[in-house]
């Protein structure tokens, strides 16, 4: 498993275009690549918009910032993931590679590995409050999503452990 993960790594990383010295780069405009949380992940998702769609890669960094502030301004994960969702949708109509592929991606590594993010985010928690966050998700993202009472832990309210 980890020889395949490597692999597609390798591949996505060598396979990736590479600008030209007399193109306009992104960089040169003053705006730095948000979309990700370390630089691995930022590379990543830079690298993919700008081979799919580089036409819009400056509005879809904009959906990555105004995700980021609202997890910076803690105003409840499941609104700060559900804007950052749409902003995609909208901004990548017309671009089907970036509509269908990559922006559900996005959406989706948000919804999924974005709870911790959201608490530190928060500038106020303990290692421990991260953990007990992080821990909870995970007990709860292997429940029956039919059950209804499953679907009601989808929408925790991460603010109440902070405080």
């Amino acid at each position: 498993m980890r020889i395949a993960v490597l692999l597609a790594t390798f591949y996505s990383v060598t396979s990736l275009p590479t600008k030209s010295a007399d193109s306009d780069s992104y960089e040169d405009e003053g705006d730095d690549w948000e979309c990700g949380t370390d630089a691995f992940t930022k590379y990543m998702s830079e690298n993919q918009i700008e081979l799919d769609c580089p036409k819009i890669k400056k509005t879809v960094n904009q959906c990555c910032v105004a995700h980021d502030k609202c997890y910076d301004d803690q105003l409840g994960r499941k609104h700060c993931d559900d804007t950052f969702c749409g902003c995609l949708d909208r901004v990548t109509k017309g671009y089907e590679v970036c509509n269908k592929e990559d922006g559900p991606l996005f959406c989706n590594m948000v919804r999924q590995f974005g709870a911790e993010a959201y608490v530190r985010a928060g500038n106020h928690t303990s290692p421990a409050q991260v953990l007990a966050v992080i821990q909870q998700e995970e007990k709860h993202r292997f429940t029956n999503a039919t059950d209804t009472e499953s679907l009601a832990v989808h929408d925790y309210d991460y603010e109440s452990i902070i405080r």
